[in-house]
């Protein structure tokens, strides 16, 4: 530990070392190269944010797509075993901010004598028994970009127990430089991309762009992968402070949430409760025949979304794979997801919560 930011995180995730970089993209595509893996196989959950295989991917590695579970949005514990020595390393998501089933995949790793990564890029701040996500495994990831649960638009760190890690990936980043202007906009025009994509062809049609897209993300190794503008560490540490608050607010929007929506849960909408310890990123809910429902509600100015779609259908040729995604892909095709942060106030939570009980009586009659 060098300063007061890496003190703060090693503190709040129980772990020996901390270096920040520049996202949580750079730090997971890091991780795996200081572990020593290339040419490996990696297990990820396929209900996640692109950028987990993107990292993968980068590092020179590929991606081991594997279904989750409603339970608690993670890796299924018997896909993962099912892999049997097809598996190198884990990289463990808390998913939507829910705590993953880590302690088993903890375990199981362990019995493997494989390494186990954490993404906690939007689950900072949760337990599970009161132990801090991103202290039970060999890596943990965290993120301060736009839209996380401590977000100042810049920056992710990564934790470790193991010095050596430490060093090797220091040694790394050194390479790398701070996000230049035309970088961010290189990385902004693909987010545009893959949402264009996602909003105009998503279904069973969208892989057939899966090569395209693959192409596209690999083009962004230059412009993606940086290192930490020490400038916003200050800005950071402040935010860290009031880390209890913000999840404690979190964690009372969502409540509010599903004591407003739990009288009309049907067969039609199933609200998401994830494990005690969680920290709600945003409150989730599966509905049928979604798409129509989203569209009105974004007409009308709600903040809201619908990820995450599988990620191997921007990744890999099913056709091909043959990846499992029956729950990765159940939830893609439901999964509503309301705002439980400083913007969602008392107007937008009882708003939001009216319209999704006037679509339920509308559906079901």
């Amino acid at each position: 530990m060098s300063g007061k930011l890496e003190k703060l995180l090693c503190g709040i995730h129980q772990q020996s070392h901390c270096h920040p970089v520049g996202n949580a993209t750079t730090g997971l595509c890091l991780a795996l190269a200081a572990l020593g893996l290339r040419g490996k196989r990696v297990a990820i959950p396929n209900s996640v944010c692109p950028n987990v295989p993107l990292a993968v991917l980068l590092s020179g590695n590929a991606p081991v797509y594997l279904d989750v579970t409603t339970r608690d949005l993670g890796i299924d514990i018997a896909e993962l075993i099912g892999k049997g020595g097809q598996v190198d390393a884990v990289i463990a998501v808390h998913a939507y901010g829910s705590v993953c089933n880590i302690r088993e995949i903890a375990a199981y790793c362990k019995s493997r004598g494989i390494p186990l990564i954490e993404d906690l890029a939007v689950a900072q701040g949760a337990s599970l028994d009161g132990q801090p996500v991103g202290s039970f495994s060999d890596i943990a990831v965290v993120s301060f970009g736009a839209g996380k649960i401590i977000d100042v638009g810049h920056g992710g760190a990564v934790l470790t127990s193991r010095l050596f890690v430490l060093n090797e990936l220091v040694a790394r980043e050194a390479a790398l430089g701070v996000q230049t202007a035309a970088s961010k906009e290189a990385v902004s025009a693909f987010g545009q991309y893959h949402t264009d994509l996602y909003n105009r062809h998503y279904g069973p049609g969208i892989n057939a762009f899966s090569t395209a897209f693959k192409t596209r993300a690999l083009a962004l190794r230059q412009h993606i992968l940086c290192s930490f503008d020490r400038a916003r560490g200050p800005e950071i540490e402040e935010q860290l402070e009031k880390l209890d608050g913000v999840v404690q607010s979190r964690r009372e929007r969502a409540e509010t949430l599903e004591g407003l929506l739990a009288r009309c849960e049907s067969v039609g909408m199933e609200i998401l409760r994830p494990p005690a310890g969680s920290v709600p990123w945003r409150f989730n809910v599966l509905i049928e025949r979604r798409d129509a429902l989203l569209k009105s509600l974004l007409v009308k100015g709600f903040r809201i979304s619908s990820w995450f779609p599988s990620a191997d259908l921007f990744f890999e040729d099913r056709a091909v794979s043959g990846v499992n995604a029956a729950v990765s892909d159940h939830i893609g095709d439901r999964v509503l997801n309301l705002w439980v942060n400083e913007d969602a106030d008392r107007e937008y939570i009882a708003a939001v919560a009216d319209e999704l009980t006037d679509h339920l009586a509308l559906d079901s009659v």
